[in-house]
């Protein structure tokens, strides 16, 4: 199984808040489910 590294950058937690017309409506929480989720 190949390993994948996840780099997190600023501001990372107004994902789903600030501008989400561009940014998207999840959350950093959210997100993180979905990639341990899925690389299980």
């Amino acid at each position: 199984m190949n390993k994948i590294a996840v780099i997190h950058g600023p501001n990372l937690n107004m994902l789903g808040i600030r501008e989400p017309e561009v940014y998207g409506l999840k959350s950093l929480k959210k997100i993180k489910n979905i990639i341990t989720k899925e690389s299980y």
